[in-house]
């Protein structure tokens, strides 16, 4: 039996799983995470990290298996090229490419090269000297390290004392010891996917992002939308900033994710990487488009024949809304099944198991659990997100409502 490694155990790996064992793959689900949420879907569990290269291979080679996968985690993909070109096994990417696209100090530099439009930026390590810093870019700043997911270390500052502790904060989170000082850009946030065919970028979807103000310093993803509401222009641009990104790290075809924001003076991308968005974006896409990007995406990686793309033109309103919660342990989510009558609501889709500990709520990585709504309206839209805000709660052992309510549509 073909047998493939699938890198975290993330929801949106759920489905993954799904596809390859309708392809009659054995799944072997790598994930340091006890109960992550593939857990119960795929028909192996090892507790690793999806990160560690070398152990990845080791499992890969004593397994001897002919997939490793991972197409919504970002820093994920470099474990899968690498072990695909160790293995000469089937992977869209090459092991370089994947340094390129997951390595955010070599994506800043290239778009500087190639004018791709970025902020004004300056790497630094340990030995980091905050006088030279701050004669190469200008307050406000965010600090991230050049290689972690879900927005971990990073941070937005505003004066010297808050740049200091923010670069050691980051230093924490990087495995390559460098992290980026750059710029803060004011705008409204977005998200594209495309998928490059033939070095022709072709737009799935692309979607408006709001953030929380919980946290002044961070940037937490609250929920995204689409429409997107942007002009035939900002969308002219985004396919040219699309077909230069692809052109500039190889990508003849594949998936190509951009996250950028839009001010008065243009779109400015923040960054991007060769796959699909997370955060079960595959979802978002297929109840608004009728298109299913990740089984298109499992395809087109195994070299098999693919139908073509053909979205639907659907005008209706659809909004994705994470769920964050006060610290605590999950006992319950309650409420869910008095919407399930709901028309408008799409799906419920579960980040953490029941007995989890929640340990906090400034980063993707602590979201609970996310809904999809379609609605008519944007107004229609709010007063269904209010309704399914109100009615559902996530209980500790004292019954105790963790769920931050109200984060939505302020």
């Amino acid at each position: 039996m073909k047998k493939a490694i699938v890198l975290g155990g993330t929801e949106d790996h759920i489905k993954l799983i799904e596809i390859l064992k309708n392809k009659g793959y054995y799944t072997i689900l790598i994930d340091y995470y006890e109960n992550p949420p593939a857990k119960t879907i795929s028909d192996e569990h090892i507790i690793e990290s999806a990160l560690d290269e070398e152990k990845v291979l080791k499992i890969a080679k004593t397994r001897d298996v002919q997939l490793t996968i991972a197409l919504c985690i970002d820093q994920a993909i470099l474990t899968m090229a690498y072990v695909s070109e160790k293995m000469g096994t089937p992977c869209y990417l090459s092991y370089q490419q994947a340094l390129w696209m997951t390595n955010k100090s070599f994506m800043k530099e290239k778009m500087r090269d190639y004018d791709i439009p970025t902020s004004e930026f300056f790497i630094t390590d340990k030995n980091f000297d905050l006088a030279e810093i701050m004669t190469k870019v200008d307050f406000p700043l965010v600090i991230k390290p050049v290689d972690s997911n879900s927005g971990n270390g990073v941070t937005k500052v505003e004066n010297e004392d808050q740049l200091l502790s923010a670069i050691q904060n980051a230093l924490g989170f990087t495995r390559t010891g460098k992290v980026i000082v750059e710029e803060y850009v004011l705008g409204d946030e977005y998200s594209a996917e495309f998928f490059i065919k033939n070095n022709d970028p072709i737009n799935i979807v692309t979607t408006r992002t709001f953030k929380t103000d919980l946290h002044d310093n961070k940037f937490i993803t609250v929920n995204s939308m689409s429409p997107a509401s942007l002009e035939r222009k900002h969308f002219n641009e985004l396919k040219r900033i699309a077909k230069r990104i692809s052109d500039t790290f190889r990508i003849k075809s594949g998936p190509l994710f951009i996250q950028f924001l839009k001010n008065e003076t243009g779109l400015w991308v923040v960054e991007f990487s060769s796959r699909m968005g997370g955060g079960s974006r595959h979802h978002f896409i297929q109840h608004a488009t009728d298109f299913d990007y990740l089984d298109h995406l499992v395809s087109f990686n195994l070299g098999e024949k693919r139908n073509r793309i053909a979205l639907n033109k659907n005008k209706n309103h659809f909004g994705c809304y994470f769920v964050y919660s006060s610290p605590g342990t999950l006992k319950k989510i309650n409420g869910v099944k008095e919407l399930n009558e709901n028309h408008h609501l799409k799906g419920f889709y579960y980040y953490k198991t029941l007995d989890s500990k929640i340990r906090g709520n400034n980063s993707s990585s602590h979201r609970v659990f996310c809904f999809i709504v379609e609605a008519s309206s944007f107004k229609q839209l709010k007063e269904v997100v209010q309704v399914i805000d109100n009615r559902v709660s996530i209980l500790d052992e004292n019954n105790n409502d963790l769920m931050i309510h109200n984060l939505y549509h302020k």
